[in-house]
């Protein structure tokens, strides 16, 4: 985990990631996000640009960013499980790409 994503006061993490897949962050990487984000008993949140964060748990919440490539997404996670949360979820973001190949072939 990038140690810079903490907080000094033991608060949420967050991680800026910005998506280099040409497709964006589409309907299903956002499934696959969300579903990964409901194993975790942390809080997660994504938002982009000025805008409120939306609930990372969240399929609707997650269509609501409409981000496309080269957009910057700030993941926030809070709770006991947010350190790893936090990892694989920016690890799925970061891999959109790869992740998507796979999953079409």
């Amino acid at each position: 985990m990038d140690p810079s994503a903490a907080t000094s006061n033991g608060g949420p993490l967050q991680r800026k990631v910005v998506l280099t897949n040409p497709s964006g962050f589409h309907l299903r990487p956002m499934q696959a996000f969300a579903e990964l984000a409901t194993q975790y008993q942390c809080a997660i949140r994504v938002r982009r640009d000025a805008l409120e964060p939306v609930d990372g748990k969240s399929i609707w919440a997650l269509m609501s960013l409409v981000a496309e490539q080269g957009t910057e997404l700030i993941v926030e996670v809070d709770g006991p499980d947010g350190p790893d949360a936090l990892e694989k979820l920016v690890d799925l973001l970061t891999n959109l790409e790869n992740r998507v190949n796979l999953a079409d072939s």
